[in-house]
């Protein structure tokens, strides 16, 4: 049974508690209108507006002012509101970029960082690949196309062809043979072009192999006819034709045959 000091210390006891939590949650609404009332004022469009922008980046091929032309559209919205992510995928639509990155730069700026395009490669007549093997489109583009190889082929492939076009320059380096141009047809037919303009048909089957057959036959026979011959075949089960130039000896004047021919 409860004595009447003991009801008199719980009843301090309660009371104390039903203050602390009355204390506590006056604060916590005072709080949470403290918040509300400044992101009100931080969301409107005339507060902490973005003063400040940083570009990092090699302006290579890219400008100062079509970076600033696309992150002005966004600048109606404040330092809060500003949509990062929108700002990156339209720098990123811009032909020249490859990648960007885009932070807020406390009190009221924005961090830009961009990577251009690395061009590698022409695509066809209209385009270019970069490092990585995607097609790029690009206008008014100033490049030393002289020294560029130049690949053709299904769009699917091209990442697959620049690596392949890559290995194919290296292989033949080692036998003093550059390299400026991979054509693979509709029908998957391989053609390379050698720096000298000398056509290497290697059809659409067992292209390493027949690379692997040529590099050989060079080694020990066509290297000693250098100039002689504008076009090697390849197309053949276990030989090569060759086109020989009027320049060449009598003898290999005509086309010289070995193997049978395969269709592919």
């Amino acid at each position: 049974m409860l004595t009447a000091t003991d009801a008199g210390l719980m009843s301090q006891v309660f009371g104390h508690r039903h203050i602390r939590f009355m204390v506590q949650g006056t604060v916590f609404v005072l709080i949470a209108v403290v918040v509300m009332l400044f992101m009100d004022w931080g969301l409107r469009s005339g507060t902490m507006p973005i003063e400040e922008i940083t570009f990092k980046g090699q302006f290579k091929n890219i400008t100062h002012a079509q970076l600033e032309n696309v992150v002005a559209k966004h600048l109606e919205n404040n330092f809060l509101m500003v949509n990062l992510e929108t700002i990156q995928n339209d720098i990123e639509k811009l032909p020249w970029i490859y990648r960007a990155s885009v932070r807020r730069k406390w009190p009221s700026g924005l961090y830009v960082e961009f990577m251009e395009q690395e061009i590698v490669a022409r695509w066809g007549d209209k385009a270019w690949l970069n490092s990585n093997g995607d097609i790029i489109e690009l206008s008014n583009a100033r490049l030393a196309t002289a020294s560029m190889p130049s690949i053709t082929g299904p769009e699917k492939d091209s990442a697959q062809l620049l690596q392949s076009f890559n290995d194919y320059q290296k292989r033949f380096k080692n036998i003093g043979i550059g390299l400026n141009k991979l054509m693979v047809s509709r029908r998957g037919s391989y053609r390379l072009t050698t720096d000298s303009g000398i056509e290497i048909i290697l059809g659409k089957h067992d292209i390493e192999s027949r690379i692997e057959r040529f590099l050989n036959s060079y080694r020990d026979i066509l290297a000693r006819h250098q100039g002689a011959f504008s076009r090697v075949d390849l197309r053949y089960t276990n030989g090569f034709a060759v086109l020989w130039n009027e320049t060449a000896n009598n003898e290999f004047k005509h086309s010289v045959l070995w193997g049978t021919y395969v269709k592919a």
